[in-house]
């Protein structure tokens, strides 16, 4: 489907970057080379980078769109942070994506 809609964008060729496959479905048994076959390209899974403490356990395509947002959030903090120049304390982000996730619950 992924290709299909690709093709109907204007982009029939494969992808010269490759294709990077992320969530809790990408371990599915087969799929990498299943999408290897589709697009014609290396395809790999994408893993969290940029984070510490649990990295074991969140060390996976699962928690790739998690923490991912995750980053996301802490560098428009900063950048507002910036913006009023004053230095983000670790309580005030942590009091930050509190309040987003308690907004999107």
């Amino acid at each position: 489907m992924v290709r299909n809609d690709l093709a109907k964008h204007g982009f029939e060729d494969s992808p010269r970057c490759g294709v990077v496959l992320t969530g809790g479905g990408a371990q599915l048994e087969g799929l990498l080379e299943m999408a290897e076959q589709i697009f014609d390209c290396g395809v790999r899974y994408g893993l969290p980078r940029g984070l510490g403490g649990l990295v074991d356990v969140i060390g996976s395509p699962s928690w790739c769109t998690a923490s991912g947002l995750l980053l996301y959030a802490l560098s428009a903090e900063e950048s507002q942070q910036r913006g009023r120049r004053r230095t983000l304390s670790v309580r005030a982000m942590i009091n930050s994506l509190r309040g987003m996730f308690t907004e999107l619950l």
